[in-house]
């Protein structure tokens, strides 16, 4: 499809720029899949929950809801965890 963007700054990185990545999305977009590695997908999750201490294994997903309208508004006081999923 159309709608799916290859973001080559979301390998090799940190939590950082993986949020920066998420903060250059269009608005139109509902959801968004972030597919990155460790040690800085597991950093995201730390950030935006503030304690998550649980290392995401290869294919695990952790889900999170974004209070806000903006992808540029995407942080910790504005989204909420939802749910993890480990193989």
């Amino acid at each position: 499809p159309a709608d799916i963007v290859i973001e080559p700054d979301i390998y090799y990185t940190d939590a950082k720029t993986l949020l920066e990545v998420l903060h250059r999305q269009k608005d139109k977009y509902d959801s968004i899949l972030l597919a990155g590695h460790n040690p800085s997908i597991s950093q995201l999750a730390d950030v935006l929950s503030g304690n998550y201490n649980d290392p995401i294994p290869t294919g695990g997903l952790v889900a999170y809801e974004l209070d806000s309208g903006s992808w540029g508004h995407f942080e910790k006081d504005k989204v909420k965890y939802l749910f993890k999923i480990y193989p």
